[in-house]
């Protein structure tokens, strides 16, 4: 998916967070940009750890920067994990959401992950890129309703997430490294991507959601 990360940064118009779905010309970009879009108005709107109070208590500088309380998009997430792993499931003939197995892959990739988490921060630490502690975590879901609009699929990704714990967790979470932020006075955000694919023989749509943290 070429150049996502522009239109990520261009508002989606009315048109087509309306845009009604052909199923037998699914957007695959389309889908996938809007859930991204729709999960970053989501944390706006959150009371992140279930108190916002707590939250700028404990993270002040979150009040003073609102830009750390959303991950940042990013396309090396996007082409070696959630589209990776949307394809695995995307071929899978049943209604069922699941995790690729990755650990193998992200354990002989960790330095790569880390140069790619502090990318374009100026003067971060050697040692602190090459000593960081980052963490993979994935939402992902599977579905057999075919949604009227774009718009009507990210919300129902988003809301079906919200009614699990550990799912409504992983996107209600912290999403800078506070470490480098209070020692270092930082401000790195967080990396996620997601993507969101349909598969006509089966009449399923797949996805996920992927964050390094």
């Amino acid at each position: 998916m070429k150049n996502l990360l522009f239109f990520l940064c261009v508002t989606i118009t009315i048109v087509g967070y309306g845009q009604k779905i052909d199923y037998k010309n699914f957007d695959q970009n389309v889908a996938t940009k809007i859930l991204a879009e729709t999960f970053l108005k989501f944390r706006d709107t959150i009371d992140c750890f279930q108190s916002r109070t707590k939250w700028l208590i404990d993270y002040p500088e979150s009040s003073l920067f609102p830009e750390m309380n959303k991950p940042k998009w990013s396309d090396w997430v996007y082409e070696n994990i959630s589209l990776f792993n949307t394809k695995e499931m995307i071929n899978h003939p049943y209604n069922e959401a699941y995790h690729v197995d990755r650990e193998e892959w992200y354990l002989s990739n960790k330095d790569v992950v880390r140069k790619e988490y502090y990318k374009g921060i100026k003067n971060v630490p050697n040692e602190r890129i090459e000593n960081a502690f980052l963490s993979y975590s994935e939402n992902t879901f599977s579905s057999n309703s075919h949604e009227e609009t774009y718009q009507d699929l990210a919300n129902n990704i988003i809301k079906a997430w919200e009614e699990s714990i550990t799912h409504s967790s992983a996107m209600r979470g912290l999403f800078y490294d506070t470490f480098s932020y209070k020692r270092y006075k930082l401000k790195i955000q967080d990396l996620f991507a997601c993507c969101v694919m349909y598969n006509p023989s089966t009449r399923l749509t797949k996805g996920s959601i992927n964050f390094i943290q």
